[in-house]
């Protein structure tokens, strides 16, 4: 679909940092939420999928921050896809390491792998006259990612959630906002008791544009352009788009509403009308104006194609549930309870139909219902399908996003098909191989195929603007299967090729590690914490190898420093190193959390059986040593596969 003129109307896609003179029609809700998250510890920015939580923070908040001198951040993005291939990328949490990169975008994302939130926001705080810290505002915008559903359940979003609170407390003059979709509002109220279990957050409800608003934003943006709307025909438009309820006339000033999704759809649809492209001057009149009936169906139609494609349904098959489910046979739009549609489509399914705008979440009388993004499109799924138009065929660029995304959501077979599309589309050299062949290798990594992994990323190696990082991933791909020898000569390699050199310290004293060689592993890391003492991972990597020398007090002393966010390996090292040192035994509450996740992590499995065997469960010791040697993500090496072995045969 065309996303409309470059410098008018924007099309469906959010307002974006840059877009700040196309923006209009919201200058109360910038006042009113600026001055809530201003005056609070946390704020929650409440509205539905397509109302414009994006837009208002990007175009509006954050430039009128910025012009009034107030220190604020760019806004986080947990959806964020840092340029680095995934073995780099922290197993601690991705989420988390995604919204580090986009609080910094001009920075090197590597340089964001040892970072915590709290390290992070240390160097950001300015201080007044009086060398006290100014407020600092912090936005998360689609925090709902991890919040809503059972992402609060994953470990991962556990610690996420957890270096957040950690950070806030030691940071009071941090103003954080979420922004997020009604259904993770209870979530985001938890996470608020860990700030302050008295305080309740701020909370800012975003609605869709009222009247005036809405022609606002329809007609600014054509300030001093070749185009203009005659007399009148702007509100025509926005009155089309508006809620009406069955059985009422609206009045000029009541309560009905216009999504801003909606609204930029048809704009596109206008565009597509007004010019082919070639800038033709003409007033927009009635005659121009697309039916909006006809051009709501053919976004419905394009959305619905695209989806089903996604997700490999039937053609219209989520089209002919729209309909039955959330039109009655009166042509009224009902709501349908969550329970009931996902007895029709899988979470990530609903999920998608929700981010492209045919749907939202309401909460009604605390349970989940879904309806139709807006009561005005009842009409327009009705007739979905009638009048079918050619969709443009997807450029390399366009089909790597789609990749990305759908590796992002778990769909590693869809991802690979988007890969192959691309590759054929964009040729077998240039940067869209590099980057065809780096997703490629992500994908394999998803799956724990470290050899298609590696041949990928080699493949990839000679086609992206930091080769370095490749190599480095390869070395990461080496010790995942146990082979560390050939770990440690790619580390060699990468740091001839530019790679950021704490990924090459870090990479170096695992790989010596691995190898045997501990004391040169360890000289390795000190090297790299005596530059930054607070690196998350080196701290966890020393405090692991220190643990297994039974050096308990060092290996505590790091490892306490990092284990509320640290990935199993860790917690067992650490549990290993606290019973060794204090005497006792650690709670089992510090531990329950780790044994999902150390299914197939055989350093975890191998820390886990280590423990048993210091507590003198013997037989615990031998079955999860055997589990250790029988992991694949990541296998262990030689000289732990002898450990494990030891323990599974005593």
């Amino acid at each position: 679909m065309s996303s409309g003129p470059p410098g008018w109307w924007m099309g469906p896609r959010p307002f974006g940092r840059e877009d700040e003179n196309k923006f209009y029609g919201r200058n109360m809700e910038i006042r009113l939420l600026t001055d809530l998250w201003r005056g609070n510890r946390l704020t929650l920015l409440v509205g539905h999928s397509g109302v414009g939580k994006t837009s208002l923070l990007r175009a509006g908040v954050v430039p009128w921050l910025e012009t009034a001198g107030v220190h604020v951040l760019p806004v986080g993005d947990p959806g964020h896809r840092p340029a680095l291939p995934a073995p780099l990328v922290p197993a601690r949490s991705p989420t988390l390491f995604a919204l580090l990169t986009s609080w910094q975008p001009d920075e090197n994302p590597a340089a964001c792998i040892g970072l915590t939130v709290k390290r992070f926001l240390d160097g950001h705080v300015r201080r007044d006259a009086s060398g006290r810290p100014v407020p600092t505002l912090v936005a998360i915008d689609g925090a709902d990612r991890f919040l809503r559903g059972t992402a609060p359940d994953d470990p991962r979003n556990r610690r996420l959630l957890r270096e957040l609170a950690d950070a806030l407390t030691a940071h009071e003059h941090v103003r954080l906002l979420l922004s997020l979709r009604p259904d993770a509002e209870a979530a985001a109220r938890r996470f608020a008791g860990m700030l302050a279990p008295s305080r309740a957050p701020a909370r800012f409800v975003l609605d869709a544009l009222d009247r005036n608003s809405a022609i606002e934003a329809l007609s600014r943006p054509l300030a001093g352009a070749p185009h203009g709307f005659e007399a009148g025909e702007a509100a025509r438009l926005v009155d089309a788009l508006r809620v009406v309820r069955p059985g009422e006339i609206p009045a000029e000033d009541d309560d009905a509403r216009v999504d801003p999704v909606l609204l930029q759809m048809l704009c596109s649809a206008l565009w597509e009308r007004l010019t082919d492209g070639t800038g033709v001057r003409t007033t927009i009149t009635p005659e121009v104006v697309p039916d909006v009936n006809a051009a709501l169906a053919d976004f419905c139609t394009r959305t619905l194609d695209g989806l089903t494609d996604d997700h490999e349904l039937p053609t219209c098959e989520i089209g002919t549930w729209l309909r039955r489910s959330f039109v009655s046979p009166e042509g009224i739009a009902v709501p349908v309870p969550r329970e009931a549609a996902l007895r029709e489509f899988d979470d990530a399914v609903l999920r998608a139909v929700e981010d492209r705008h045919l749907i939202r979440t309401t909460v009604r009388d605390g349970a989940l219902f879904y309806e139709l993004q807006h009561p005005c499109m009842v009409t327009p799924i009705r007739k979905v399908g009638q009048a079918r138009r050619a969709m443009p065929e997807p450029d390399a660029h366009t089909l790597l996003d789609a990749a990305e995304e759908a590796l992002a959501a778990g769909r590693l077979e869809r991802a690979e098909q988007y890969v192959r599309a691309a590759v054929r589309a964009g040729g077998a050299a240039g940067p869209v191989h590099g980057r065809a062949h780096t997703i490629r290798g992500d994908i394999a990594f998803a799956r724990a195929d470290h050899e298609t992994a590696i041949a990928a990323y080699l493949e990839a190696a000679g086609h992206v603007p930091r080769m370095g990082d490749i190599l480095a991933a390869v070395g990461r791909l080496w010790l995942l299967r146990g082979e560390p020898a050939n770990a440690l000569e790619n580390t060699r390699v990468a740091a001839t090729h530019g790679v950021h050199d704490g990924i090459v310290k870090l990479d170096m004293g695992q790989a010596k590690w691995h190898v045997g060689r501990l004391e040169q592993g360890l000289r390795e890391l000190d090297v790299l914490l005596s530059r930054e003492p607070e690196h998350h991972e080196a701290l966890r990597v020393r405090g692991e190898m220190l643990a297994e020398q039974r050096h308990a007090a060092r290996a505590l002393a790091d490892l306490a420093q990092v284990v509320r966010t640290a990935p199993p390996s860790a917690v067992a090292a650490w549990a290993r190193a606290f019973e060794a040192h204090q005497g006792g035994r650690v709670a089992p509450e510090h531990l329950g959390g780790m044994f999902p996740e150390a299914a197939d992590d055989g350093l975890a499995l191998l820390g886990i059986a280590q423990l048993m065997e210091q507590r003198g469960r013997r037989d615990e010791a031998a079955r999860f040593a055997a589990d250790a040697l029988a992991a694949r993500n990541p296998r262990l090496a030689s000289h732990h596969r002898r450990k494990a072995e030891r323990l599974a045969n005593a």
